[in-house]
């Protein structure tokens, strides 16, 4: 008997670390082809923040149309400490929110887009760069966010500039500013299943110690929407754009030594930081941060 259960111990402990190594690869390629997208626009002086994912080993890359739109100077953050400025524009589709960038990214991993509607209860993770400015903020580098998430179905609503009936994907889970263009990885086989392009908000009443109210605060749903993969796809053919082959790959990063990588970041987000200061009227508060991180990458990497 203890030898029945002895055994039937280490079966499910193998079966659970079988299935925990494919997930963290999933996790792993999800983040890696998924990259942080700044616009801006001096003369107004706004800034632009969302994500976007590789579909292409060529550089291709996919995002909302809103994403880009309206700014006069575009930047590509990859892997959290590669700076691509003014990546050509391919496509630009303003009602369908889809657009298309290409950088000269030599080794780039791309994700691949799921052919068919992902049933609902699926589990998904969005990957992106959810409230990036606040995380800046707090002192912290640059960084991805996975956040797990479940399908609901497919829903009809309208198309951004036209208002024709269009299919989404609607999930639920506390997805964020910041998560519009990135991808939502199902669990299960790396696929993308769709691409984040909203969230439902809603307006709190605060109130203060006594109950008395003392304004209104912007809360989230949990409740988003994205555009399906097969739309993703059918749009990328009509636009004669290619995408990753219909497997996923998932193919380990080059090795590089945990000092470079981390100068490498501090560099990256010290550039983004900057460049955030540039365009919001010489933000003295992000350009003391910017500082802080290029002090600790020219202390970890003094001969770059």
């Amino acid at each position: 008997m203890y030898q029945t259960l002895i055994a039937a111990c280490l079966l499910l402990a193998v079966t659970e670390a079988a299935h925990a190594g494919p997930r963290q690869d999933i996790f792993r390629h999800a983040k890696a082809a998924t990259v942080l997208i700044v616009g801006t626009d001096e003369a107004t002086h706004t800034l632009s923040l969302g994500s976007g994912f590789f579909v292409d080993a060529g550089g291709l890359v996919v995002t909302n149309a809103h994403v880009i739109e309206g700014s006069s100077r575009l930047y590509v953050y990859v892997l959290d400490r590669e700076i691509y400025d003014a990546p050509e524009v391919v496509a630009v589709d303003a009602d369908a929110d889809l657009a298309v960038l290409r950088i000269p990214h030599p080794s780039a991993d791309p994700l691949t887009l799921a052919a068919d509607p992902t049933p609902e209860g699926t589990e998904v993770i969005a990957v992106g760069y959810p409230r990036i400015t606040d995380i800046l903020n707090m002192g912290f580098a640059l960084h991805a966010t996975s956040i797990p998430a479940t399908v609901s179905g497919l829903v009809q609503g309208p198309s951004r500039t036209n208002g024709r009936a269009t299919d989404f994907l609607q999930t639920t889970g506390l997805l964020n500013f910041g998560n519009s263009g990135g991808p939502l990885v199902r669990s299960d086989s790396g696929e993308v299943a769709a691409m984040v392009v909203t969230t439902v908000p809603y307006l709190e009443r605060a109130k203060d110690a006594q109950g008395i109210a003392i304004g209104s605060v912007m809360m989230k749903t949990g409740i988003s929407y994205s555009i399906p993969a097969p739309a993703i796809r059918q749009w990328l053919a009509a636009n004669h754009l290619s995408t990753s082959p219909s497997q996923p790959v998932l193919v380990q990063p080059p090795l590089t030594d945990a000092v470079t990588l981390k100068a490498d970041r501090a560099f990256a987000t010290g550039h983004l930081l900057q460049t955030m200061a540039s365009v919001l009227h010489g933000d003295a508060d992000l350009l003391k941060l910017a500082i802080r991180h290029y002090d600790v990458a020219a202390e970890l990497r003094p001969e770059a």
